[in-house]
């Protein structure tokens, strides 16, 4: 904003935010798009179907619900950790989401650790197991990946996991235990922390 020398007050520049649920009306906004000032991550993110917002920190996080979310990044910084991003999945956490949204997470090179904070309420945790291995079938990670699974099926869904829980695959209890986890984790120097599961014959 200017005020010129005869009183009258000029937009010299602005930033508008256009609600995306009304964008398959307005095919014309696609001309207005500034993706050279859109960050990758999001950009990504958007065209996977996701709800992401990077942030600056070192710990990915995945949750199921958008107050979920914002908890998880709360105990995340509790525990003296700093969230990457927020990235909420909704009550879908099947594979194709799940790979998507490790995926994303995965182009961040400022990831350390990764955090999947899913409550099983309308979404089974045996469904979300099934979804994260099957994801890891598809996305090889280079990070450790940390999991907190409560709600329906849980004990199911902590049963499908453990035979492929290992120093990168690691589940947790509770919500402040799991953030602890990656919240304090250092890869070591050297050493291949990469996930990528292969289909056991039947």
């Amino acid at each position: 904003m200017i005020l010129t020398p005869d009183n009258k007050v000029h937009a010299l520049d602005a930033k508008v935010t256009l609600d995306e649920n009304a964008s398959f009306r307005h095919p014309e906004w696609e001309e207005f798009r500034a993706d050279e000032f859109e960050d990758p991550r999001e950009k990504l993110a958007k065209e996977k179907g996701l709800n992401y917002i990077g942030l600056d920190g070192t710990v990915g996080i995945i949750a199921n619900g958008a107050g979920l979310a914002m908890s998880t990044l709360d105990v995340v910084n509790q525990v003296g950790g700093t969230a990457a991003n927020f990235l909420d999945i909704g009550g879908g956490a099947n594979a194709d989401v799940m790979a998507s949204a490790l995926e994303v997470i995965n182009t961040d090179a400022k990831v350390k650790a990764i955090f999947v904070n899913i409550f099983g309420g309308i979404t089974r945790v045996d469904d979300v197991a099934n979804g994260v291995l099957e994801a890891l079938r598809r996305v090889t990670i280079s990070t450790p990946i940390v999991l907190r699974l409560d709600g329906t099926n849980a004990v199911e869904g902590r049963a499908i996991l453990a035979p492929h829980l290992n120093d990168s695959l690691i589940t947790e209890p509770t919500m402040l235990d799991a953030a602890r986890r990656p919240s304090h984790s250092r890869t070591p120097k050297g050493r291949d922390m990469s996930i990528s599961l292969t289909r056991t014959p039947r």
